[in-house]
């Protein structure tokens, strides 16, 4: 809704799937920015999207032969948006000051 981008979240089954899954989002989705990768879950943001049916049909053509455990969609929300925000802000302070790159990770909804 915010943004007019599309988050992905994959679940990697295995380390090597990782792999497959980055070299293969990088190839079928040119546009698409890497935001985290913890623990095999690989977080895209995806902007200019041709449809969003299209990106759920590829995930699920591809799913298997990836090693893809599950993934989801949804539209990019101001929450999300919000948080970008301040950990690209933070960084660039860490950056001025001479120091090194804060990574802010964002704490799972309770």
């Amino acid at each position: 809704k915010f943004g007019g981008a599309y988050e992905v979240q994959v679940r990697a089954a295995t380390p090597s799937a990782e792999a497959a899954v980055r070299e293969w989002f990088g190839r079928t989705f040119p546009g698409a920015a890497l935001v985290e990768a913890t623990n095999m879950r690989l977080t895209y943001r995806l902007d200019g999207v041709r449809r969003l049916s299209e990106c759920f049909r590829m995930l699920q053509a591809n799913q298997a032969g990836l090693g893809i455990a599950d993934y989801t969609i949804s539209e990019t929300s101001i929450e999300q948006v919000f948080n970008a925000i301040c950990r690209r802000h933070a960084e660039e302070v860490s950056r001025a000051a001479g120091g090194s790159v804060i990574h802010v990770k964002q704490l799972p909804h309770v």
